[in-house]
């Protein structure tokens, strides 16, 4: 899928976590009979508590952590959405933002600065982030760039329980939940199960796609090329419902914006994807071995948008713009 290149050697102390992370999968593993679904997989290696890349407190943004988003270029980024949340909350008194993953702070700290800039700031801003470290970071930026609105920021482990109006913001957070892989396998879906060799390696386990699965590959047309083209390779997030479910009850008036890279089903679901899309991110290398370093790199997935569409509607909401 990707040009072979030297990946990078970790630290001892990030080697250690990664294998502190591979032994409580493999706890999981042989706890489930000698193999888990990838998703469960992926869930693990990025947010069990613990020993999770996006809980543990190695540095990922940035030059020297694993790669850069768009808010950690500069303020520009911020300042675009800036001008979105603007409309809403100029129709909306007292409306908050909640914003998913801060990253640095870089996002806040911008979007922030463009809106008291305009004198129109969020009630209250919301960040949802699981890595004591990186709130610990955020605080701090944001109390140096924007100290006369740090009072207004709150960190959240979780959703708020009462729904805001206002607007959510969710930066490459789409791409990072769990997928499950599948394969076309002359004319048979496979998925790809994750289970452990004879020296206790993970190696991928090939079986059987479940009925409901094959009914959605068979039934929706955007799927065609997976049951079709011998040896496609292909994800399906059934995360993303789930969360835009949960979206739902989080925002009773506003927008969500959500940020990511991905496309409808028709190009997500493509020739351009017979790999597949998943990938791993480590000090700035892509490659696709997401069953090495778990813990220690981000795995990540293109999005299809037409999933989250399908799924913001049967949760209630409407589909203001897709850009």
């Amino acid at each position: 899928m990707f040009e072979e290149q030297k990946l990078p050697q970790l630290d001892r102390e990030t080697l250690r976590h990664c294998e502190l992370a591979a032994a409580a999968i493999a706890r999981q593993i042989r706890i489930n009979g000698g193999a888990i679904r990838f998703d469960d997989y992926m869930r693990m290696a990025l947010y069990e508590p613990g020993i999770g890349y996006y809980v543990a407190g190695a540095r990922k943004f940035g030059h020297g952590g694993d790669f850069i988003t768009a808010p950690e270029l500069g303020p520009l980024f911020g300042s675009a959405l800036a001008e979105q949340c603007l409309q809403v909350l100029r129709e909306i008194t007292d409306g908050e933002i909640l914003e998913f993953g801060g990253g640095t702070g870089s996002l806040a700290v911008s979007l922030l600065a463009a809106l008291d800039a305009q004198g129109v700031v969020p009630k209250r801003y919301s960040i949802v982030e699981l890595s004591p470290d990186l709130r610990e970071r955020q605080a701090a930026f944001i109390e140096q760039k924007l100290p006369h609105l740090l009072d207004r920021v709150r960190w959240l482990s979780a959703p708020p329980d009462d729904p805001i109006e206002g607007c959510v913001l969710a930066n490459e957070i789409l791409d990072a939940l769990p997928v499950r892989c599948f394969e076309n396998r002359d004319g048979e879906i496979v998925e790809h199960w994750v289970a452990l060799d004879e020296l206790g390696e993970f190696v991928c386990e090939a079986r059987a796609a479940d009925r409901q699965v094959t009914e959605i590959i068979n039934r929706e047309p955007g799927y065609q090329l997976c049951r079709e083209l011998n040896g496609y390779r292909f994800e399906i997030s059934p995360a993303i419902p789930l969360w835009i479910a949960d979206l739902a009850k989080i925002l009773r008036r506003g927008v969500a914006l959500l940020i990511d890279y991905g496309n409808g089903r028709k190009e997500r679901y493509g020739e351009a994807y017979h790999q597949g899309s998943l990938r791993c991110f480590l000090q700035h290398r892509v490659h696709d071995q997401a069953l090495m370093y778990p813990g220690g790199q981000d795995i990540t997935c293109s999005v299809d948008f037409t999933h989250a569409a399908e799924a913001a509607v049967a949760a209630g909401m409407q589909v203001a713009g897709y850009v």
